[in-house]
């Protein structure tokens, strides 16, 4: 069944949503856009799906918002401003999307729904406690980078039409990690590594995590004009030795050990809905056009993703 998409912004930072908004638009896919004030309503009521692209950092942005003491503050149509209003308006921007609205989303996934957090999206429910089980990553430079790629689980409808070896598009926007009990929520993960965990014991005896990584021999195709070519296999059971060499194909990254291995999607099961964490933006600016399908394939497939 095609979704109800719902589309929300913050007021403090509409550009991502702009730019989502004109891919939708593009190719023509109904949605409603929302704003904070409609999540604290009953907007998600009206919806399957909502998707959440944003370039804020922090949890406190997204929550607080704009500071009410300087509210009312509107943003509507006015005959001086007549621009002012649309494609979205309110009689007072101030506020965020707040702990009632936080609330509502939460029923929203307990009760079936789905939320496909891109870029920064992510951090609402990992630090929101949305998820759980679902770290945060810091330090990782990627200012508009094009990674290598490994598709763990090819069976997911999250993966259609991909190969096993892809790439995509990442800026520095919010990354994720999980433990090894719940790598099989990785349909994603940059780079070449696959990073599979063993519990030790510590000097004062506590049981803890510890990564052990096991590096895969790869191979690199370059063209006569310098640019990376990335060599897929055909066969579906193809080993990682048949990966690239090197996760960066194009743009700068500071510490590759930083981000290979780490998830690029993630797909988790909240009550009887979904989370799904991608940690690069798949509509950049309309650019990354390979990359469009991540998302499609999750709004195409939204009440399967859990078979």
């Amino acid at each position: 069944d095609l979704p109800r998409i719902g589309l929300l912004h913050t007021w403090t930072e509409t550009q991502s949503c702009g730019w989502v908004r004109y891919a939708l638009d593009a190719q023509k896919v109904p949605y409603t856009l929302l704003r904070p004030e409609d999540v604290q309503k009953n907007a998600l009521n009206e919806i399957d799906v909502l998707l959440f692209p944003t370039r804020e950092s922090n949890l406190t942005d997204m929550l607080q918002g704009i500071d009410p003491a300087f509210g009312p503050l509107a943003y509507t149509t006015t005959r001086e401003y007549p621009s002012h209003g649309v494609p979205d308006g309110s009689d007072d921007i101030t506020g965020g999307i707040g702990y009632l609205g936080m609330e509502k989303i939460a029923r929203f996934l307990e009760e079936g729904g789905v939320l496909l957090a891109t870029a920064n999206g992510g951090i609402l429910a990992v630090d929101g406690g949305l998820v759980r089980r679902v770290r945060r990553v810091t330090g990782v430079q990627t200012p508009g980078s094009e990674l290598v790629a490994h598709v763990e689980q090819p069976r997911s409808p999250l993966a259609y039409g991909y190969p096993e070896w892809t790439s995509v598009f990442r800026g520095n926007t919010a990354l994720f990690d999980v433990r090894k009990p719940e790598r099989a929520r990785v349909v994603l993960q940059f780079g070449t590594e696959r990073k599979d965990e063993t519990r030790t014991t510590d000097e004062a005896g506590t049981m803890e995590e510890t990564p052990e990584t096991v590096t895969t021999s790869v191979s690199l195709d370059v063209g006569g004009t310098g640019s990376a070519e990335l060599a897929i296999s055909d066969s579906e059971t193809a080993a990682r030795n048949d990966a690239p060499k090197s996760i960066l194909l194009s743009g700068r990254l500071e510490d590759p050990a930083a981000i290979d291995g780490k998830p690029a999607i993630l797909d988790l099961p909240v009550g009887s809905g979904r989370v799904v964490l991608y940690a690069f933006e798949p509509l950049h600016r309309y650019l990354n056009h390979s990359d469009f399908r991540w998302l499609w394939n999750g709004i195409l497939n939204w009440n399967d993703l859990a078979g």
